[in-house]
């Protein structure tokens, strides 16, 4: 269809008024469930932009849709006159979410992605558009089996109906619209069903109308080339880890939804870097279970997916970079971050359970037995004299951090779970990894 992209934006415009009108006018007859006014709204316009790779063959229509599409979810958000008037049909369900502002913005970063792709673009917005809202029915209705997230509970219901979907929106197309052999194209659905499933599972403040999509791009794009093969023994480690994980849940402080952000934190960084980038997580989770054991500590399984997000991501942001510019030796910089974050998460517990300790001797003993667990694997895994030289240098940067997070950090005694918290580990250990990055451009690799 070659229509003028003015044309074509005036009339998807007018059809997402005539929607949201329509939503409103059922809404006040006939006062149905608030999810479902603002799923069905979700699914609409999730098939409306399923023609955009046919009405639009430039990129700036869709991303001058998406701008002015957010600037009136805005407007409709903040002004009291408006919500009053319209705002039911997105904010009558009592939670504090951008979802509605996150969809258009996904919706444009594919269409530039996909760049003319229809089956790049079309596959992920049918499991944002289907799976997503078929969980969120389905947990209100059938939810009984619920699980613990940052911001309540989800259902393994919703859940499982998330999978589902998601699975037949990514085999059925492959299977009638593109070249992907029989057995392929069910191996990359029953992947992708699980993991963007966890997105779902683990997105907060409806981030998971940003994760589902972009998530389900990237994978989409990493998996069509594959082999039967490869694509077995990738559903192969995710089953295993879920399983691990899932056993070991119990003893730790880390909330459900928590624990599966360890599971696609684990399973992304085995897929890009391998085993020997697994190595320096899988320690600090095992170190991390022990202190709890050792400790007797215990507040309830309350840390959320926010911790696990603020001591994975710097190391993932680093194993990225080093990936794409083919910077192996960056693995010294990504196990110094590792360190880091075991060795703040010791120096808590420590100051938690024995406050009587002096900061000087927990600063030691937190950074040198962190130091130990992980430096210690790699100078036997890269046995160099470099290695060692590096490893020494390393703990200078570990205890020069450990010492910043001490005094930046108030209320260590209390081992506090907020938020800031988390962040500012993040920030610490994000900070000693880019600065033990020097010695390796100055005085060479290892």
């Amino acid at each position: 269809m070659n229509l003028n992209p003015l044309l074509a934006m005036a009339i998807v415009t007018l059809v997402l008024l005539a929607l949201f009108a329509s939503l409103r006018f059922y809404q006040v007859r006939c006062a149905p469930h608030p999810e479902w006014v603002r799923k069905l709204l979700h699914m609409i316009m999730g098939g409306i932009t399923l023609t955009f790779p046919w009405l639009f063959n430039e990129s700036w229509p869709v991303v001058v849709l998406a701008g002015s599409t957010i600037a009136g979810l805005w407007l409709l958000k903040k002004r009291q006159v408006m919500r009053q008037q319209w705002g039911d049909v997105l904010h009558g369900v009592s939670r504090n979410s951008f979802g509605e502002m996150y969809f258009p913005a996904a919706v444009a970063l594919l269409f530039v992605l996909a760049d003319g792709n229809a089956l790049l673009f079309c596959i992920p917005i049918l499991i944002l558009t289907l799976a997503d809202a078929l969980a969120a029915l389905i947990g209100v209705r059938y939810g009984q089996m619920q699980y613990k997230t940052s911001e309540g509970t989800k259902s393994l219901e919703g859940s499982m109906a998330f999978f589902t979907m998601a699975f037949l929106s990514v085999h059925i197309p492959l299977l009638l619209f593109s070249d992907v052999g029989r057995v392929e194209s069910l191996l990359i659905g029953l992947i992708m069903g699980v993991l963007v499933m966890l997105f779902e599972a683990i997105a907060w403040r409806g981030l998971d109308n940003l994760f589902i999509p972009l998530g389900a791009f990237i994978l989409l794009k990493t998996y069509l080339p594959m082999e039967a093969e490869s694509l077995t023994l990738r559903l192969l480690v995710i089953f295993i880890l879920l399983i691990g994980f899932y056993l070991i849940r119990r003893k730790t402080t880390l909330d459900d939804s928590a624990i599966l952000g360890l599971v696609l934190i684990a399973y992304v960084t085995w897929a890009v870097g391998g085993f020997a980038w697994l190595l320096a997580p899988i320690i600090v989770l095992v170190a991390y279970i022990l202190f709890n054991l050792k400790e007797k500590y215990s507040v309830g399984r309350d840390h959320s997916i926010q911790a696990v997000v603020c001591v994975g991501v710097p190391g993932l942001m680093i194993l990225f970079v080093a990936q794409g510019l083919n910077q192996p030796q960056l693995l010294y910089c990504y196990t110094i971050a590792y360190t880091v974050q075991l060795s703040m998460i010791s120096l808590a517990r420590i100051k938690f359970n024995h406050a009587e300790i002096s900061n000087g001797r927990v600063l030691m003993y937190a950074g040198v037995q962190a130091w130990v667990l992980l430096f210690v694997p790699l100078v036997l895994l890269i046995f160099t004299l470099n290695t060692i030289f590096y490893a020494v240098m390393a703990a200078g940067f570990v205890l020069a951090a450990v010492y910043v997070f001490l005094r930046w950090q108030p209320g260590l005694q209390d081992c506090p779970t907020d938020n800031a918290r988390w962040w500012r580990q993040a920030t610490v250990a994000m900070s000693a990894a880019l600065l033990s990055s020097l010695p390796l451009y100055i005085f060479g690799g290892w």
